[in-house]
């Protein structure tokens, strides 16, 4: 369906729902819960139908556009295989989790408006299960995917596909040498050592209840060779403001090459399942 008429229908439906609501607290027949219960109906409904729709052509289309699905469900991926990279597709199987929550709430709700009592707590119970079912059809995906091909996969067709996934990591990071490229490790290390630089010149003996929640190693002494990385055009160590600004900027690098390397791994495994489907289909 072209964007446009996507676009048209989601505004005729949200200006429905709004209707409705606002309906509520003027006619006398239709009660301000009944009116809220028809805006989540309508709202659960065009998020379910939007979600399975994607989701069961993303199921479909498997073979030639393998799915990754993170063991808690997200982040979940699919490959693309005209440009021969992968693709975040959180969406689908995110409205169709967020449809059930949000008819999980509207159940528990229920339970104050609805007699019996005992119909809006057997509603919230059956949403429940349907969540935890979905939940589990959804992380149980990729497992099945790659069980079925188990058997064909082949340390030729392992050595390509890291091959290609280590290049279009590289690419992606635009390391063009070995040196060039700062691992998600290294940047862990840099932090450690610029957190620990920032606490002696603080004249703190321990590390703060925020650092410690965050993981940071306590370091008893950090040398100038420790921190001969540091851009001194970027920061100045005398300064406090220059000191946590630059530390941010650490910590958004650390969250970008995290990400960088969690898609080389998943990219490395729908290359597998790619490459093995077409070889053994």
């Amino acid at each position: 369906m072209p964007r446009v008429w996507v676009i048209v229908n989601v505004v005729i439906i949200i200006c429905a729902i709004i209707a409705t609501f606002v309906a509520s607290f003027f006619v006398g027949e239709l009660s301000i819960f009944m009116g809220f219960s028809i805006s989540v109906w309508l709202f659960s409904l065009l998020l379910l139908v939007f979600g399975i729709f994607r989701i069961t052509y993303d199921i479909r289309s498997m073979k030639s556009r393998p799915i990754f699905f993170s063991p808690w469900v997200f982040p979940i991926y699919v490959f693309d295989p005209k440009k021969q990279s992968i693709k975040a597709s959180n969406l689908p199987a995110g409205s169709i989790l967020g449809a059930l929550v949000l008819l999980l709430f509207w159940s528990v709700l229920a339970t104050a408006w609805f007699a019996p009592v005992h119909a809006g707590v057997a509603l919230s119970i059956l949403v429940e299960h349907v969540l935890i079912i979905a939940m589990i059809l959804f992380v149980q995906i990729s497992h099945l995917q790659l069980h079925k091909l188990q058997v064909y996969i082949d340390r030729k067709t392992l050595k390509r596909a890291w091959l290609e996934s280590k290049a279009r990591y590289v690419a992606n990071r635009n390391a063009f040498n070995r040196d060039e490229l700062i691992t998600y490790e290294e940047l862990m290390s840099r932090r450690n050592k610029m957190r620990n630089k920032m606490r002696i010149l603080e004249n703190r003996a321990s590390l703060s209840l925020e650092e410690r929640f965050e993981g940071v190693e306590l370091l008893q002494d950090v040398t100038d060779n420790d921190l001969s990385w540091l851009n001194t055009n970027l920061v100045d160590m005398s300064q406090p403001l220059s000191q946590y600004s630059y530390l941010f900027d650490i910590e958004q690098d650390i969250t970008k090459t995290y990400r960088a390397e969690l898609e080389l791994i998943i990219m490395f495994q729908l290359l597998v399942i790619a490459y093995t489907e077409i070889y053994y289909d």
